[in-house]
């Protein structure tokens, strides 16, 4: 069914990349107005979706670990069945994947961050039309985690949407184990390399100054799409678009989100996606 809309192929950037606007997340509305059809992310050979069902790396390490010991075996089989070892491959927080939808990943470590772009088609159950008003994503974890990098390893609907979404400064303040961190006291007290500050740090930064495995705290929060023209999607319609998340550097190599959409007041929620990076 074709789509009618009030605006097509529109590219929507932030005024400043250092300024997106972000807000904490809270619900609005009484519930879905649209249903995510489709998100797949437009790989370029960088990013890939990894099946959920991939095995857990570090399950199969411990068991060659074991060395055929009974008990060692036994004891990983009851952390197996505690969940810690329920994420697929090297995605690190058993908790998160437990409610994640799909997962993404560097295809191979990467020297320097990408943007992942995503390709998103949503659909309008509704026998009436709908507008979508805004488009954002919700960052509900971040998380750098530490893992062993040398063993890594329907119908068609045209695009219509181009937009962009800045992610937001990591915080000044991150959890360290059971911690809660300063970060400007470790950029302005003794040596280091660069010339860092609050506005120009990134996640691998902040590990160099915490050197340890960090989160930031008071999540989730919505960074929206800060500049988007109403589009109407007519009942049973699709509607299909792009989001590219710039300034990805600025995240943890352990990220979860879900994109929503907002239709005259109301958000609706993609499922949970992991995204994993290096």
């Amino acid at each position: 069914m074709a789509l009618q809309c009030l605006v097509s192929s529109t590219v929507a950037t932030a005024s400043s990349e250092d300024a997106p606007p972000v807000h904490r997340a809270a619900p609005t509305g009484n519930g879905p107005a649209v249903s995510f059809s489709s998100i797949n992310i437009v790989s370029d050979g960088i990013w890939e979706k990894l099946p959920a069902n991939s095995p857990n790396y570090f399950y199969e390490r411990d068991k060659q670990l074991a060395g055929g010991s009974s008990r060692e075996l036994k004891r990983i089989e009851r952390q197996k069945s505690a969940g810690q070892y329920d994420c697929p491959w090297l995605f690190g927080v058993p908790a998160w994947c437990r409610k994640s939808v799909a997962f993404f990943a560097y295809h191979e470590p990467q020297k320097f961050a990408v943007d992942p772009k995503f390709d998103i088609t949503i659909g309008n159950p509704r026998k009436t039309e709908i507008v979508v008003r805004s488009a954002g994503i919700e960052i509900a974890g971040a998380k750098a985690v530490s893992f062993p990098m040398d063993d890594w390893e329907t119908h068609k609907v045209e695009v219509e949407g181009q937009y962009e979404i800045v992610m937001p400064r990591p915080p000044t303040t991150v959890r360290v184990g059971n911690t809660l961190l300063e970060i400007k006291p470790l950029i302005d007290d003794g040596e280091r390399e660069g010339d860092w500050t609050l506005d120009t740090i990134d996640s691998e930064t902040i590990r160099a100054l915490v050197q340890n495995d960090f989160e930031w705290p008071n999540l989730p929060i919505i960074v929206r799409v800060p500049s988007m023209e109403a589009v109407t999607v007519a009942p049973g319609a699709s509607y299909r678009f792009n989001i590219v998340l710039k300034r990805w550097a600025r995240m943890p190599n352990n990220v979860i989100v879900r994109f929503l959409v907002e239709t005259d007041g109301v958000d609706s929620y993609s499922g949970y996606l992991y995204l994993l990076g290096s």
